[in-house]
C-alpha cells in the first residue's frame, strides 16, 4: 500500500464511511475506472490492529527525540557521525528532516505513516461478491460475522 501506486493514491485517499463487517474488521468499497477496465477494493480497516502498530512507532519517538536532545550538546558540530547513522537508518531515517537547524522529527511523515495503521486492500474482478465477502474470504485469521460463530 506505501509504494504510492493506484492504491494508495486513488483507493486510500477516496472519502467514504466503513460498514462493521466483524468485531475488528470494518469495510469500505472503492471502484477504480469503467466497464471493462474498472477495478473494486475493498479496503479493510481493523482498529486492534491499529492500536498495535501505533505502539511501536511511538516507542520509536521517544528514542528519536531522546537522540535528537543528545544531539543538541553537539549543534556546534554540524555533520558528525551520529547524524549520518541516523538519517540513513532503516528504523529512524524516513521519521527525520533537515532544517536550518539540524534534524528534526518529520511530523508529516509519521501523519502519512498513521494513514495505513491497521489497513489492508484486497481487489477482485468478481461482481458477485460483495466487499464483505471479499474482506472476510481473504482473512487468514478467521474473521467472526455477526451473528456467527
Amino acid at each position: 500500500m506505501r509504494r504510492g501506486d493506484e492504491v494508495t493514491e486513488e483507493v486510500l485517499s477516496r472519502p467514504g464511511r466503513y460498514r462493521r463487517v466483524a468485531e475488528n474488521l470494518e469495510v469500505k468499497e472503492v471502484i477504480v475506472g469503467e466497464g471493462e477496465r474498472r477495478r473494486r477494493y475493498a479496503v479493510c480497516f481493523n482498529p486492534l490492529e491499529a492500536k498495535r502498530q501505533k505502539s511501536p512507532r511511538e516507542e520509536r519517538l521517544n528514542e528519536l527525540e531522546a537522540e535528537l536532545a543528545s544531539l543538541s550538546d553537539l549543534a556546534k558540530v554540524s555533520h558528525t557521525k551520529r547524524v549520518c547513522a541516523l538519517r540513513t537508518s532503516a528504523r529512524y531515517g524516513r521519521l527525520l528532516k533537515e532544517t536550518k537547524r539540524g534534524l528534526a522529527i518529520d511530523r508529516q511523515a509519521i501523519t502519512e505513516l498513521e494513514r495505513f495503521d491497521g489497513k489492508f486492500v484486497v481487489h477482485s474482478n468478481d461482481d458477485t461478491l460483495t466487499a464483505e465477502d471479499m474482506a472476510l474470504g481473504y482473512s487468514s485469521s478467521g474473521w467472526k460475522k455477526p451473528g456467527g460463530r
